[in-house]
């Protein structure tokens, strides 16, 4: 993906990236499977984001909402 960034470096670009893993990761701290895949995933996110770190990207860094960490997702109240 970088690499094509790169190649067309003069048109402008929004990356989202949204790493779905982040919620149950945070959900299941206390599992030890979540806790060895922990580093990994976020060793990843960190990847993604610095291959992206291009002028000509705009990120968008989205780690999930209050719903899904099982918050109340009305905000009416």
């Amino acid at each position: 993906m970088a690499k094509i960034l790169k190649k067309y470096s003069n048109n402008a670009v929004v990356a989202i990236v949204e790493p779905h893993a982040i919620p149950p990761l945070v959900i299941n701290r206390d599992l030890s499977t979540c806790q060895q895949d922990t580093l990994p995933i976020l060793d990843g996110i960190a990847y993604a984001m610095r291959s992206l770190n291009l002028p000509n990207v705009n990120m968008y860094l989205d780690l999930g909402h209050g719903g899904a960490l099982g918050w109340n997702n009305d905000t009416r109240e």
